[in-house]
């Protein structure tokens, strides 16, 4: 016999939680919230969104309905009667209630999450967090990442192409060996490919200078600014004995290419506001698929609570989006590795 799934919603004064055997949605207040572990039967599933189950309430909270030790109680109980519990990302309930066409609703938002689960169970859950305050690491990336805002928002002003700033002049000394050592997929997302003149302007350029309007200078200045401040001093990480920051780290907390990233930054903003949405957008059209003024949750009516017609993806082009988006994260990736790369040869002295 399949297990229960139960998705549950948080509200100000009530919760609803639903059933996926009995298709049945009841509301029951936050203190039959505690007792849950009570309710439910051992080795089902309890799916809530992290804002709710997630974080602990802080003073001016409004989605947090419990402090930190009644969370730990809630975690602790249904460990005991064998209920896994999975935080779903409450930046994607919108798209749940597009995908499900149901209003957003308090009665509608768990039915619409288990929906989405159900036919993307691919879709990132986390498990319930051991504590709620930072680890050092977290605090260490929180600096690092107003340093990254900070050298791009400088660099901005100049559109990323100051002759005196030292990490454009890097970009510009590598950009040949770009050409030669990345691959053509990651070339192809950051615009490096057919990005010289082919003819020559007199006294403005000549044929094979790089035209460096074509090229996505944001966003690779955006990956390199991870690695190296606005001096071009390397980002040495404490937390890693001193090297520069891993890939890993990058990932998960200076891009945040994570559904629980949060305030990302201005690195994620030009990496996939920008970046990524224009790539995905251009290489669907390759292919006929038209994603422009679409998403995959869609957009809300001006009433906030109905979506616009024909503005959410279809099952191809949501296939065709999922396609490309791994595409570009392979290439920032890969990007990231060869500056990082390139940077430690450089601190080993073997570079000229």
């Amino acid at each position: 016999m399949p297990k229960t799934t139960y998705v549950l919603d948080c509200g100000v004064n009530q919760s609803t939680l639903f059933n996926s055997k009995t298709k049945q949605v009841i509301k029951i207040t936050h203190d039959e919230v505690l007792e849950l572990h009570k309710r439910l039967e051992p080795n089902s599933t309890l799916i809530c969104e992290y804002a709710h189950l997630g974080c602990d309430r802080k003073p001016l909270s409004l989605s947090q309905p419990f402090i930190a030790d009644e969370l730990k109680q809630i975690y602790n109980d249904l460990q005991k009667n064998s209920i896994k519990l999975k935080l779903f990302p409450q930046q994607s309930t919108p798209r749940a209630c597009a995908y499900s066409g149901l209003p957003k609703l308090d009665e509608n938002d768990p039915v619409s999450i288990y929906n989405l689960v159900q036919d993307f169970p691919e879709i990132s859950m986390m498990n319930p967090p051991k504590d709620f305050k930072p680890s050092e690491k977290r605090k260490w990336s929180w600096t690092m990442k107003d340093e990254i805002n900070y050298t791009l928002n400088l660099a901005r002003r100049y559109k990323y192409l100051d002759e005196d700033d030292k990490n454009t002049k890097l970009i510009k000394e590598l950009m040949s060996e770009m050409e030669s050592e990345l691959s053509h997929n990651t070339k192809d997302a950051f615009n490096l490919t057919n990005c010289r003149y082919k003819n020559s302007k007199e006294g403005k350029w000549k044929a094979g200078d790089v035209c460096w309007n074509k090229i996505s200078m944001p966003q690779i200045y955006s990956v390199l600014a991870c690695l190296r401040d606005a001096d071009g001093i390397k980002r040495m990480d404490a937390k890693e004995g001193g090297k520069l920051p891993s890939w890993k780290f990058a990932k998960k907390y200076l891009i945040g290419m994570t559904p629980f990233h949060f305030r990302g930054g201005v690195a994620r903003s030009n990496l996939y506001y920008h970046g990524m949405k224009n790539y995905i957008i251009r290489k669907a059209k390759d292919t006929d698929v038209k994603l422009k003024g679409k998403k995959r949750g869609g957009f809300f009516d001006d009433d906030g609570k109905t979506f616009k017609e024909g503005t959410k993806f279809t099952k191809e082009e949501d296939s065709c989006f999922l396609l490309h988006r791994k595409n570009y994260n392979h290439a920032i990736r890969e990007l990231y590795r060869f500056f990082q790369d390139k940077l430690s040869v450089e601190n080993a002295g073997l570079r000229e």
